[in-house]
């Protein structure tokens, strides 16, 4: 075991701001995008998984009580590369319905994998959801048996099926690790029970060229109590070979990611400190699971907990980033979790952390690295919560240099789906469908901002000229979702051009 020490010092977070860095490089002042946002609306929602989009914008699966008949629906939220926000969809029956897991396709449409006991065989079962580009479902299928059946991860393969992870109680009458193997239309492939006398789960899965590779836990193998499972497949479900990593305590592995010819998995180890605790964990493994490049942990002395809930690789120097949560580090107001956030060196001898929180639980779960080398990050906030709790996300273009300077948080009221026209007498367009011009009228209200979107979210036109005349000539033929900003508010409404 390895024990290092935060390289800065922490700072209380007052209305959960986050310090943000603009650096120039060349003389040339770079483009930053960072933002702290959260998003809710009356109900508990909460983020689970983020994919950057090619549009720059961003995806986020989760569930929500906000809307739909169920007690919590799987979700999609999409904002731009600003972090405002463009639109939701809600997915799911009469019960509890989640999305942990979302996909940008090899179309660039998406796919959400998770959970739900609204449908299918009985408890709950694997849950996989496929949409278009503006969130439009086209078909949902669920997997499993009698039982409980959770999913945790989906990841696309070369011929546009899936496979989803997580654990299932329907086969075996104890807890095991569950895989199903689809095809392009939800269709099963194959299914895979990994099991022995105690409990298993599998908590991440990767394509690693034409292997899977899993990571998640075990009380069945390894060294007492729970511990850390890597195993590589063939992309038929075949075993390669599988480690079980960890102590005498509990240890679980939540995610895992390829760094060139390595696998970093990232977690919680479990220690006796005086009373049971657990601490951040990172361990980096050879893709022939063969040689431990390095087990560390972040430990702390506090006897409180530390973990880590998702990481990604850093291409440019093979640095693994990381998102969780923390009840040690920084000044924690309440007692509770803060976002954990930071990085481990490529050779495991340094890690930099940074935390983030107010009054209430506040967790990262996700984290995604962008086009332009930044990172975002999603999770969960009650803190300025509308509802029970609320999604948060958290961009940052340089995410190592914490100087002075502060943004706040921004709040986004998010609604169920893409906005219907608006009412007769508060925004008329004409016309509707167009070609050339549309106008639109708005009673006493000084119209600040136009922009329009195509129905993946890309922006098409903006205008801040204050007109409500605009020329559309320029667009391709198609359904379009016009935005009008207010000094009172925002309009949208679909438009057409003909």
């Amino acid at each position: 075991m390895q024990t290092f020490q935060p390289r800065l010092n922490y700072s209380m977070m007052r209305a959960l701001v986050i310090s943000l860095f603009i650096l120039f490089t060349s003389a040339i002042t770079a483009q930053t995008i960072s933002f702290i946002n959260v998003y809710g609306n009356g109900g508990y929602d909460y983020g689970r998984d983020i994919e950057e989009v090619h549009d720059s914008g961003y995806v986020v699966t989760g569930s929500s009580s906000s809307f739909g008949t169920g007690e919590a629906d799987a979700y999609l939220l999409k904002v731009d590369k600003y972090g405002e926000f463009l639109w939701s969809h809600n997915y799911g029956g009469a019960d509890s319905d989640w999305g942990q897991s979302i996909v940008v396709t090899y179309d660039s449409t998406y796919a959400i994998g998770g959970y739900t006991n609204s449908f299918g065989a009985g408890g709950f079962d694997f849950y996989l959801i496929r949409t278009t580009g503006d969130g439009t479902p086209l078909w949902e299928k669920t997997y499993g048996g009698a039982d409980w059946d959770l999913a945790y991860d989906l990841v696309e393969m070369p011929d546009s099926g899936f496979v989803l992870v997580g654990y299932s109680y329907s086969f075996s009458g104890n807890k095991d690790g569950y895989i199903v193997r689809t095809d392009k239309n939800g269709d099963t492939l194959w299914t895979k029970v990994i099991g022995g006398s105690g409990e298993e789960s599998i908590s991440e899965v990767i394509l690693d060229g034409d292997s899977l590779v899993i990571c998640g836990s075990t009380t069945s193998y390894g060294n007492g109590g729970t511990d850390g499972l890597i195993s590589k497949l063939g992309i038929d479900g075949n075993t390669g070979w599988t480690k079980y990593i960890g102590s005498a305590y509990d240890d679980y592995f939540n995610s895992i990611a390829k760094n060139a010819n390595y696998y970093i998995a990232g977690g919680v180890r479990g220690y006796d400190f005086p009373t049971a605790k657990s601490d951040m964990w990172f361990y980096k493994l050879a893709d022939n699971g063969n040689t431990m490049i390095y087990d560390t942990t972040f430990v702390n002395f506090s006897g409180n907990d530390d973990g880590v809930n998702d990481i990604t690789i850093n291409p440019l120097n093979q640095d693994a980033l990381y998102a969780g949560y923390t009840k040690s580090w920084g000044f924690l107001i309440d007692g509770m979790d803060d976002i954990f956030l930071g990085k481990i060196s490529v050779n495991g001898e340094s890690i930099t952390a940074k935390n983030y929180g107010e009054a209430g639980e506040d967790v990262l779960y996700g984290i995604d690295m962008c086009k332009d080398n930044g990172y975002v990050f999603v999770g969960d906030s009650k803190y300025y919560s509308t509802g029970g709790n609320n999604i948060i996300i958290i961009r940052l273009t340089y995410l190592w240099d914490f100087p002075d300077q502060y943004v706040d948080l921004t709040f986004n009221d998010i609604t169920t789906s893409i906005a219907e026209p608006v009412s007769e007498g508060s925004l008329n367009i004409y016309p509707n469908p167009a070609h050339e011009t549309i106008r639109f009228n708005l009673v006493d209200e000084q119209i600040e901002r136009v922009r329009i979107y195509s129905m993946d979210g890309q922006l098409c036109f903006a205008d801040e000229s204050g007109e409500n005349t605009i020329n559309i000539e320029n667009l391709s033929s198609g359904t379009y979702l016009l935005e009008v900003k207010t000094e009172e508010g925002s309009y949208t409404s679909r438009i057409i051009k003909n």
